[in-house]
This record gives C-alpha cells, sequence and structure tokens, in this order.
C-alpha cells in the first residue's frame, strides 16, 4: 500500500469518528429536538471538542494535500513506469 493510500485510508477513518462525534455535539446542541440543560464546564468541553475535532479535520486534509499534489516528488511518477512515447511522438509528426 502506498503512503497516499495508508494516509488516506487512515483520514477516511478519522473522518468516520469525526462525523460521529458532530452528530452527538448537534444532538446535545438541540437537533435531536430535546432540551439539554448544559452546564457551562459542559459547554466548554463541547467548545473544546468543536476546536480539536476541527484541527484534526484540518491537518488531516492538509496532509493528503501535500501527499496528493501533482507537483510534488511523492507524486511524481517514476521514470521506469513512464511509457517510451519519444519514438511514436516523432514519427507521428
Amino acid at each position: 500500500m502506498t503512503v497516499l493510500k495508508r494516509k488516506a485510508w487512515a483520514y477516511a477513518n478519522s473522518m468516520v469518528a469525526v462525523g460521529l462525534a458532530l452528530n452527538t455535539v448537534a444532538d446535545l446542541l438541540g437537533a435531536d429536538g430535546l432540551e439539554h440543560h448544559l452546564s457551562r464546564e459542559q459547554e466548554n468541553g463541547l467548545v473544546h471538542t468543536v476546536l480539536a475535532l476541527g484541527e484534526l479535520v484540518l491537518n488531516g486534509a492538509g496532509e493528503l494535500a501535500e501527499l496528493s499534489d501533482p507537483d510534488s516528488p511523492q507524486c511524481a511518477p517514476r521514470n521506469d513506469t513512464l511509457p517510451n512515447r519519444g519514438a511514436d511522438e516523432e514519427t507521428q509528426v
């Protein structure tokens, strides 16, 4: 498995966890139609949870973007995998 595939798989798993966590936060904030009486400490905990989830998303997305950047060395094709087009292109001119 390539580094990019391994990172993408790990990031996808993290995003599932982020989705579950954000659904829970939304429910606690009333999305479930119920009124939740949160203490200031619980509200503060939710704020820090959302901040941490945001950092996880940003860091993971940044890392994937860097790994999948077509101009990065990680995505450059290896010389031994490039098709030999030189002769074909010259003869087609």
